[in-house]
Protein backbone atom coordinates (compact mmCIF):
# COMPACT_ATOMS: atom_id res chain seq x y z
CA UNK A 1 0.00 0.00 0.00
CA UNK A 2 3.14 2.20 0.63
CA UNK A 3 4.01 1.47 -2.77
CA UNK A 4 0.91 2.59 -4.14
CA UNK A 5 0.84 6.18 -2.31
CA UNK A 6 4.32 6.78 -3.47
CA UNK A 7 3.50 6.20 -6.96
CA UNK A 8 0.07 8.58 -6.72
CA UNK A 9 2.07 11.51 -4.62
CA UNK A 10 4.92 11.40 -7.62
CA UNK A 11 2.10 11.66 -10.49
CA UNK A 12 3.17 7.94 -11.89
CA UNK A 13 0.85 5.72 -10.47
CA UNK A 14 0.42 2.20 -11.42
CA UNK A 15 -3.15 2.13 -13.63
CA UNK A 16 -2.99 -1.51 -12.93
CA UNK A 17 -2.62 -1.21 -8.97
CA UNK A 18 -6.09 -1.78 -6.86
CA UNK A 19 -7.54 1.73 -5.48
CA UNK A 20 -7.18 2.65 -2.16
CA UNK A 21 -10.59 2.49 -0.90
CA UNK A 22 -10.65 -1.68 -1.86
CA UNK A 23 -8.17 -1.92 1.13
CA UNK A 24 -11.62 -0.35 3.41
CA UNK A 25 -13.59 -2.97 5.10
CA UNK A 26 -16.68 -3.27 3.41
CA UNK A 27 -20.37 -3.64 4.92
CA UNK A 28 -21.73 -6.89 4.24
CA UNK A 29 -24.89 -7.34 2.80
CA UNK A 30 -26.55 -10.52 3.49
CA UNK A 31 -29.50 -12.20 1.90
CA UNK A 32 -32.33 -11.39 4.60
CA UNK A 33 -31.32 -7.35 4.36
CA UNK A 34 -31.94 -7.83 0.53
CA UNK A 35 -35.28 -9.53 0.81
CA UNK A 36 -36.33 -7.10 3.11
CA UNK A 37 -35.76 -3.99 1.12
CA UNK A 38 -37.49 -5.58 -1.91
CA UNK A 39 -40.33 -6.31 0.54
CA UNK A 40 -40.66 -2.83 1.85
CA UNK A 41 -40.48 -1.35 -2.23
CA UNK A 42 -43.03 -3.57 -3.16
CA UNK A 43 -45.19 -2.33 -0.35
CA UNK A 44 -44.50 1.35 -0.69
CA UNK A 45 -45.10 0.98 -4.51
CA UNK A 46 -48.63 -1.14 -3.36
CA UNK A 47 -49.14 1.69 -0.89
CA UNK A 48 -48.31 4.85 -3.88
CA UNK A 49 -50.89 3.16 -6.54
CA UNK A 50 -54.33 4.43 -4.66
CA UNK A 51 -52.27 7.63 -3.17
CA UNK A 52 -51.49 8.38 -6.82
CA UNK A 53 -54.71 7.68 -8.46
CA UNK A 54 -56.54 9.59 -6.03
CA UNK A 55 -54.26 12.58 -6.86
CA UNK A 56 -54.78 11.87 -10.86
CA UNK A 57 -58.49 11.65 -10.13
CA UNK A 58 -58.71 14.71 -8.48
CA UNK A 59 -56.98 16.66 -11.14
CA UNK A 60 -58.84 14.66 -14.00
CA UNK A 61 -62.53 15.37 -12.84
CA UNK A 62 -61.70 19.50 -13.23
CA UNK A 63 -60.14 19.18 -16.74
CA UNK A 64 -61.23 19.87 -19.67
CA UNK A 65 -60.77 16.61 -21.20
CA UNK A 66 -62.98 14.43 -18.76
CA UNK A 67 -66.12 17.32 -19.25
CA UNK A 68 -65.81 16.90 -23.40
CA UNK A 69 -65.34 12.72 -23.12
CA UNK A 70 -66.75 11.93 -20.05
CA UNK A 71 -70.40 9.50 -20.74
CA UNK A 72 -72.95 9.11 -20.30
CA UNK A 73 -74.26 12.62 -21.15
CA UNK A 74 -75.96 13.02 -17.92
CA UNK A 75 -72.19 13.21 -16.04
CA UNK A 76 -71.55 16.10 -18.52
CA UNK A 77 -75.29 17.77 -18.29
CA UNK A 78 -75.05 17.98 -14.41
CA UNK A 79 -72.68 20.97 -14.49
CA UNK A 80 -74.91 23.46 -16.30
CA UNK A 81 -76.62 24.78 -13.67
CA UNK A 82 -73.73 25.24 -11.42
CA UNK A 83 -71.80 27.23 -14.29
CA UNK A 84 -74.70 29.15 -16.13
CA UNK A 85 -74.40 32.56 -16.24
CA UNK A 86 -76.92 35.31 -16.90
CA UNK A 87 -79.03 32.36 -18.53
CA UNK A 88 -82.30 34.04 -20.03
CA UNK A 89 -84.66 30.43 -18.91
CA UNK A 90 -88.53 31.44 -18.00
CA UNK A 91 -89.53 28.61 -17.48
CA UNK A 92 -86.99 26.18 -14.83
CA UNK A 93 -87.46 22.37 -14.78
CA UNK A 94 -85.68 21.25 -12.08
CA UNK A 95 -85.68 17.57 -10.17
CA UNK A 96 -84.26 13.90 -10.56
CA UNK A 97 -84.15 11.64 -13.50
CA UNK A 98 -87.62 11.68 -13.77
CA UNK A 99 -87.46 15.14 -14.92
CA UNK A 100 -84.12 14.53 -17.14
CA UNK A 101 -85.67 11.74 -19.45
CA UNK A 102 -89.51 12.55 -18.74
CA UNK A 103 -89.56 16.35 -19.64
CA UNK A 104 -88.59 17.59 -23.03
CA UNK A 105 -88.34 21.05 -22.72
CA UNK A 106 -88.35 21.62 -26.33
CA UNK A 107 -92.33 20.68 -25.62
CA UNK A 108 -93.42 23.07 -23.14
CA UNK A 109 -91.42 26.16 -25.17
CA UNK A 110 -93.87 25.54 -27.79
CA UNK A 111 -96.76 25.09 -25.73
CA UNK A 112 -95.62 27.94 -23.32
CA UNK A 113 -94.22 30.39 -26.01
CA UNK A 114 -91.72 30.89 -22.96
CA UNK A 115 -87.83 29.45 -23.13
CA UNK A 116 -87.47 26.21 -20.96
CA UNK A 117 -84.39 24.85 -19.96
CA UNK A 118 -83.73 21.48 -18.16
CA UNK A 119 -81.38 21.80 -15.12
CA UNK A 120 -82.69 18.45 -13.87
CA UNK A 121 -79.96 16.52 -12.17
CA UNK A 122 -79.70 12.71 -11.30
CA UNK A 123 -80.54 11.06 -7.90
CA UNK A 124 -76.76 10.63 -7.16
CA UNK A 125 -76.27 14.55 -7.01
CA UNK A 126 -79.29 14.76 -5.22
CA UNK A 127 -78.62 13.03 -3.03
CA UNK A 128 -75.19 14.35 -2.19
CA UNK A 129 -75.64 17.96 -2.89
CA UNK A 130 -79.34 18.65 -2.45
CA UNK A 131 -80.89 21.26 -4.34
CA UNK A 132 -77.36 23.84 -4.01
CA UNK A 133 -77.15 23.86 -7.56
CA UNK A 134 -80.62 25.19 -8.40
CA UNK A 135 -79.94 27.89 -5.18
CA UNK A 136 -76.30 28.91 -7.46
CA UNK A 137 -78.29 28.79 -10.66
CA UNK A 138 -81.10 31.25 -8.94
CA UNK A 139 -77.61 33.65 -7.57
CA UNK A 140 -76.21 34.11 -11.18
CA UNK A 141 -79.03 34.16 -13.44
CA UNK A 142 -82.76 35.85 -14.07
CA UNK A 143 -85.19 35.68 -12.28
CA UNK A 144 -87.49 32.49 -13.58
CA UNK A 145 -91.13 33.30 -14.26
CA UNK A 146 -91.92 29.61 -13.84
CA UNK A 147 -90.15 27.30 -11.75
CA UNK A 148 -91.28 23.52 -11.93
CA UNK A 149 -89.72 21.07 -9.30
CA UNK A 150 -90.60 17.22 -10.24
CA UNK A 151 -89.03 14.33 -8.20
CA UNK A 152 -90.30 10.87 -8.11
CA UNK A 153 -92.69 10.39 -5.28
CA UNK A 154 -89.97 8.48 -3.04
CA UNK A 155 -87.27 11.43 -3.65
CA UNK A 156 -89.44 14.10 -2.07
CA UNK A 157 -87.04 13.83 1.55
CA UNK A 158 -83.75 15.41 3.15
CA UNK A 159 -81.00 14.12 1.19
CA UNK A 160 -77.27 15.18 1.81
CA UNK A 161 -76.36 12.31 4.26
CA UNK A 162 -73.33 10.60 4.08
CA UNK A 163 -75.18 7.16 3.84
CA UNK A 164 -76.52 8.55 0.18
CA UNK A 165 -73.37 10.02 -0.75
CA UNK A 166 -71.89 6.40 -0.21
CA UNK A 167 -74.32 4.75 -2.70
CA UNK A 168 -74.49 7.56 -5.69
CA UNK A 169 -70.64 7.94 -6.20
CA UNK A 170 -71.56 10.28 -9.80
CA UNK A 171 -72.68 13.02 -7.05
CA UNK A 172 -69.31 13.15 -5.75
CA UNK A 173 -67.47 14.38 -8.93
CA UNK A 174 -69.84 18.06 -8.77
CA UNK A 175 -69.14 18.03 -5.01
CA UNK A 176 -65.09 17.76 -6.10
CA UNK A 177 -65.72 20.70 -8.70
CA UNK A 178 -68.15 22.95 -6.98
CA UNK A 179 -68.42 22.67 -3.34
CA UNK A 180 -66.65 24.91 -0.98
CA UNK A 181 -62.89 24.36 -0.62
CA UNK A 182 -63.34 24.01 3.15
CA UNK A 183 -66.47 21.96 3.22
CA UNK A 184 -64.56 19.57 0.36
CA UNK A 185 -61.61 19.20 3.09
CA UNK A 186 -63.90 18.84 6.12
CA UNK A 187 -66.15 15.73 4.19
CA UNK A 188 -63.02 14.28 2.34
CA UNK A 189 -61.32 14.24 5.94
CA UNK A 190 -64.23 12.73 7.93
CA UNK A 191 -65.15 10.28 5.11
CA UNK A 192 -62.54 9.61 2.58
CA UNK A 193 -64.25 6.17 1.70
CA UNK A 194 -66.46 8.59 -0.83
CA UNK A 195 -63.07 9.74 -2.44
CA UNK A 196 -62.36 6.19 -3.06
CA UNK A 197 -65.76 5.66 -4.59
CA UNK A 198 -65.53 8.53 -6.93
CA UNK A 199 -61.78 7.70 -8.17
CA UNK A 200 -63.22 4.45 -9.03
CA UNK A 201 -66.41 6.26 -11.11
CA UNK A 202 -64.22 9.04 -12.57
CA UNK A 203 -61.89 6.71 -14.30
CA UNK A 204 -64.96 4.25 -15.31
CA UNK A 205 -66.66 7.40 -17.28
CA UNK A 206 -63.82 9.44 -18.26
CA UNK A 207 -60.27 7.35 -19.79
CA UNK A 208 -62.05 3.94 -19.77
CA UNK A 209 -65.04 5.40 -21.75
CA UNK A 210 -62.56 6.80 -24.25
CA UNK A 211 -60.37 3.74 -24.02
CA UNK A 212 -63.49 1.27 -24.72
CA UNK A 213 -64.77 4.02 -27.61
CA UNK A 214 -61.50 4.34 -29.25
CA UNK A 215 -61.60 0.23 -28.98
CA UNK A 216 -65.47 -0.03 -30.69
CA UNK A 217 -64.05 2.73 -33.28
CA UNK A 218 -66.93 4.72 -31.78
CA UNK A 219 -66.95 8.77 -32.41
CA UNK A 220 -66.73 10.21 -28.69
CA UNK A 221 -68.51 13.42 -27.72
CA UNK A 222 -67.27 16.33 -29.82
CA UNK A 223 -68.05 18.81 -27.36
CA UNK A 224 -68.11 19.55 -23.23
CA UNK A 225 -70.83 22.00 -24.10
CA UNK A 226 -74.18 20.57 -23.50
CA UNK A 227 -77.27 22.36 -24.37
CA UNK A 228 -79.50 23.53 -21.47
CA UNK A 229 -82.42 22.11 -22.58
CA UNK A 230 -81.17 19.10 -23.04
CA UNK A 231 -83.23 16.13 -23.07
CA UNK A 232 -82.05 12.45 -22.30
CA UNK A 233 -83.59 9.00 -23.37
CA UNK A 234 -81.99 6.18 -22.12
CA UNK A 235 -81.32 3.56 -25.35
CA UNK A 236 -82.50 0.40 -23.38
CA UNK A 237 -86.04 -1.06 -24.87
CA UNK A 238 -89.12 -0.07 -23.65
CA UNK A 239 -90.38 -3.17 -20.67
CA UNK A 240 -93.13 -5.04 -21.97
CA UNK A 241 -94.35 -5.90 -18.67
CA UNK A 242 -93.98 -5.80 -14.69
CA UNK A 243 -91.97 -9.13 -15.50
CA UNK A 244 -88.24 -8.64 -14.46
CA UNK A 245 -88.88 -4.63 -13.40
CA UNK A 246 -86.65 -3.98 -10.31
CA UNK A 247 -86.27 -1.03 -8.48
CA UNK A 248 -82.65 1.12 -9.35
CA UNK A 249 -82.60 2.98 -6.24
CA UNK A 250 -80.28 1.28 -3.80
CA UNK A 251 -82.15 2.92 -1.12
CA UNK A 252 -85.84 4.27 -0.32
CA UNK A 253 -86.91 6.97 1.48
CA UNK A 254 -90.41 7.25 2.69
CA UNK A 255 -91.78 11.12 1.44
CA UNK A 256 -91.13 13.57 4.10
CA UNK A 257 -93.77 16.41 4.29
CA UNK A 258 -91.39 18.57 5.86
CA UNK A 259 -89.36 18.90 2.95
CA UNK A 260 -92.24 19.57 0.87
CA UNK A 261 -93.00 22.42 3.11
CA UNK A 262 -89.98 23.45 2.65
CA UNK A 263 -89.40 23.72 -1.00
CA UNK A 264 -92.67 25.83 -1.17
CA UNK A 265 -90.91 28.48 1.52
CA UNK A 266 -87.89 28.68 -0.31
CA UNK A 267 -88.20 28.71 -3.66
CA UNK A 268 -91.93 30.15 -3.94
CA UNK A 269 -89.87 33.48 -3.46
CA UNK A 270 -87.20 33.02 -6.13
CA UNK A 271 -89.79 32.61 -9.13
CA UNK A 272 -93.22 34.17 -10.23
CA UNK A 273 -94.56 30.94 -9.91
CA UNK A 274 -93.57 27.32 -8.36
CA UNK A 275 -95.13 24.26 -9.09
CA UNK A 276 -93.99 21.10 -7.41
CA UNK A 277 -94.85 17.96 -9.27
CA UNK A 278 -94.71 14.27 -8.07
CA UNK A 279 -93.64 12.32 -11.54
CA UNK A 280 -96.15 9.29 -12.75
CA UNK A 281 -94.87 6.00 -11.26
CA UNK A 282 -94.50 3.18 -12.80
CA UNK A 283 -97.81 0.30 -12.24
CA UNK A 284 -94.85 -2.13 -11.35
CA UNK A 285 -94.47 -0.17 -8.39
CA UNK A 286 -95.63 -1.93 -5.02
CA UNK A 287 -95.32 1.08 -3.29
CA UNK A 288 -97.67 2.67 -5.04
CA UNK A 289 -100.63 3.14 -2.30
CA UNK A 290 -98.28 4.61 0.18
CA UNK A 291 -96.59 6.98 -1.66
CA UNK A 292 -100.20 7.99 -2.62
CA UNK A 293 -101.02 8.50 0.84
CA UNK A 294 -97.76 9.91 1.89
CA UNK A 295 -97.81 12.78 -0.69
CA UNK A 296 -99.44 16.00 0.50
CA UNK A 297 -98.89 19.31 -0.71
CA UNK A 298 -97.96 19.04 -4.49
CA UNK A 299 -99.86 20.77 -7.57
CA UNK A 300 -100.27 17.72 -9.26
CA UNK A 301 -100.30 13.69 -9.34
CA UNK A 302 -100.27 11.89 -12.47
CA UNK A 303 -101.84 8.40 -12.11
CA UNK A 304 -99.12 5.43 -12.93
CA UNK A 305 -97.93 5.13 -16.22
CA UNK A 306 -98.11 1.65 -17.86
CA UNK A 307 -94.49 -0.79 -18.00
CA UNK A 308 -94.04 -0.04 -21.55
CA UNK A 309 -93.07 3.61 -21.16
CA UNK A 310 -90.53 2.97 -19.03
CA UNK A 311 -86.89 1.22 -19.59
CA UNK A 312 -85.18 1.28 -16.79
CA UNK A 313 -86.72 0.72 -13.29
CA UNK A 314 -89.91 2.66 -12.26
CA UNK A 315 -88.31 6.23 -13.10
CA UNK A 316 -86.80 6.46 -16.59
CA UNK A 317 -88.86 6.92 -19.47
CA UNK A 318 -88.80 5.71 -23.02
CA UNK A 319 -89.02 8.26 -25.96
CA UNK A 320 -92.93 7.50 -25.67
CA UNK A 321 -93.42 7.92 -21.91
CA UNK A 322 -91.58 11.20 -22.25
CA UNK A 323 -93.83 12.16 -24.91
CA UNK A 324 -96.62 11.34 -22.68
CA UNK A 325 -95.36 13.35 -19.84
CA UNK A 326 -94.12 16.27 -21.70
CA UNK A 327 -97.26 16.89 -22.89
CA UNK A 328 -98.98 16.49 -19.61
CA UNK A 329 -96.61 19.09 -18.16
CA UNK A 330 -97.27 21.53 -20.92
CA UNK A 331 -101.13 21.56 -20.41
CA UNK A 332 -100.61 22.23 -16.45
CA UNK A 333 -98.32 24.97 -17.40
CA UNK A 334 -100.02 27.21 -20.18
CA UNK A 335 -102.36 29.13 -18.19
CA UNK A 336 -99.81 30.18 -15.86
CA UNK A 337 -97.26 30.97 -18.96
CA UNK A 338 -100.17 33.16 -20.22
CA UNK A 339 -100.55 35.00 -17.17
CA UNK A 340 -97.01 35.65 -16.84
CA UNK A 341 -96.99 37.31 -19.91
CA UNK A 342 -99.70 39.55 -18.78
CA UNK A 343 -97.52 40.60 -15.99
CA UNK A 344 -94.96 43.71 -16.23
CA UNK A 345 -91.81 42.30 -16.48
CA UNK A 346 -89.65 42.52 -13.03
CA UNK A 347 -86.64 44.57 -13.39
CA UNK A 348 -83.83 42.77 -13.49
CA UNK A 349 -81.78 44.87 -10.52
CA UNK A 350 -84.83 44.39 -7.86
CA UNK A 351 -84.96 40.65 -9.12
CA UNK A 352 -81.02 40.51 -8.29
CA UNK A 353 -81.73 42.56 -4.84
CA UNK A 354 -84.20 40.06 -4.02
CA UNK A 355 -83.15 37.12 -4.69
CA UNK A 356 -79.50 37.97 -2.77
CA UNK A 357 -81.63 39.20 0.14
CA UNK A 358 -83.37 35.71 0.54
CA UNK A 359 -80.63 33.76 0.03
CA UNK A 360 -78.07 35.55 2.49
CA UNK A 361 -76.02 37.39 -0.18
CA UNK A 362 -73.75 36.49 -2.63
CA UNK A 363 -71.28 33.62 -2.50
Amino acid sequence: MSETLTSLESGCADPTAAPVYQDLPQPEITRQDALLTSVWAKVLLVLAIPVVSCVLSFFLVHSQAFQRYADPLWVRASDQIYTARSVDCEIIIFGDSTAITGIDPKVIEVATHLRTCNLAQTKGVLAVLGTSGLDMYLRHNPRPKILLIQFAGADFYHAESWRDTAAYMEGVVPMLRFYPRRQLVNALVHHPEIYMGMMHFAYLTGPMNLLRNRLRRQVPPHSAKVPIDVHLVLPQPAFKSCKGVEDIDPMFHAPDASFIRELREHYGALADDLVLDAAPDSVCDARLQFLENALQGLNNRERPYPAQLFNEGYEHYTAQGAARLSAAIARQLEPLAAAAQQKPAQSETAAFSERNQLQGGEK
